[in-house]
C-alpha cells in the first residue's frame, strides 16, 4: 500500500495536538482550528503501523464514510 494514498491519523488526539503545535511553532502553517476524534473499526479499512509520534495511515475500505465515525471535535492549539 502506498502511504501517499492514506488519510494520516493518530492513536490519540494528544499525539495530534503536540505534533501539530510543534509543526506549527516551526513554521505558522496551520490554518484549521480543529481535528477530529474517530472511532475506527476492522472494516473502515487497513492501518499502517504507528510510527515514534503515534501517527498511521488509514487506507479505507470501498464506500467507507468515515464522517460517521467522528465522536468529536477538538481544537489543535
Amino acid at each position: 500500500m502506498c502511504d501517499l494514498w492514506g488519510i494520516s491519523l493518530f492513536e490519540t488526539p494528544e499525539a495530534a495536538q503536540r505534533l501539530f503545535r510543534a509543526i506549527n511553532k516551526k513554521r505558522q502553517l496551520l490554518t484549521h482550528t480543529h481535528i477530529a476524534e474517530l472511532m475506527l473499526t476492522p472494516a473502515d479499512g487497513k492501518c499502517t503501523p504507528p510510527d515514534g509520534n503515534r501517527h498511521f495511515n488509514l487506507h479505507e475500505a470501498e464506500d467507507v464514510c468515515l464522517s460517521n465515525n467522528v465522536r468529536k471535535a477538538l481544537p489543535i492549539l
